[in-house]
C-alpha cells in the first residue's frame, strides 16, 4: 500500500512538471489567445526580420488582446496559419504588435480572438489579405489595420 502511495505521488508529480508551457516558445498555447499573456521580449536573432504593426476597430480606437500571426503563403498562393506554431504576438492596450524572428519571405497578416477570426484584409484591394515582405534583420512596419472588434 506505501509503494503504491509512493508511486502515485511521484505519477503526480512528473504531470506537474510536463504541463508547463516554456515561456521562450512563440507559439500560442492551444485555445484561446486573447486570454494567455503576451510573451516576454524575445531577443531578435540575426538574419531573421520582424513585423510591427497596429490593430484597429472600425471606429479607429485600438484593439487590445488580439493573436496576430504570420501566415504562410504557398506557391499556388494558398494562405495558412497555425495558432499553435507560427509566429505571433498579442496586442497590447495601443493595438499594438511585434512579431520577431521570423524566417525573410513574403507572409499575410492573421489574427485569433474570442470570436471572429481569419485573415487581415488590404482596404485597399478588400479580396486580398495583407503581405508584408519580411528581410534578413530589418523590421517592417505593416502600419494600421482595421478589423472587427472581437
Amino acid at each position: 500500500m506505501k509503494n503504491l502511495v509512493m508511486l502515485m505521488l511521484v505519477a503526480l508529480a512528473l504531470v506537474a512538471c510536463s504541463s508547463t508551457t516554456p515561456t521562450a516558445t512563440p507559439a500560442a498555447p492551444a485555445g484561446d489567445p486573447a486570454q494567455n499573456t503576451a510573451p516576454q521580449e524575445t531577443p531578435q536573432m540575426p538574419g531573421m526580420g520582424a513585423v510591427e504593426g497596429v490593430l484597429l476597430d472600425q471606429e479607429g480606437k485600438p484593439i487590445e488582446g488580439v493573436g496576430v500571426y504570420v501566415a504562410k503563403i504557398s506557391v499556388d498562393g494558398v494562405i495558412s496559419y497555425s495558432p499553435e506554431a507560427d509566429p505571433r504576438d498579442i496586442t497590447d492596450a495601443e493595438g499594438r504588435f511585434r512579431i520577431p524572428n521570423i524566417a525573410p519571405a513574403t507572409y499575410a497578416l492573421a489574427y485569433w480572438t474570442p470570436g471572429p477570426t481569419g485573415l487581415i484584409y488590404d482596404p485597399a484591394n478588400p479580396q486580398f489579405a495583407v503581405q508584408v515582405e519580411v528581410k534578413a534583420d530589418e523590421t517592417t512596419n505593416s502600419g494600421s489595420h482595421k478589423i472587427q472588434r472581437p
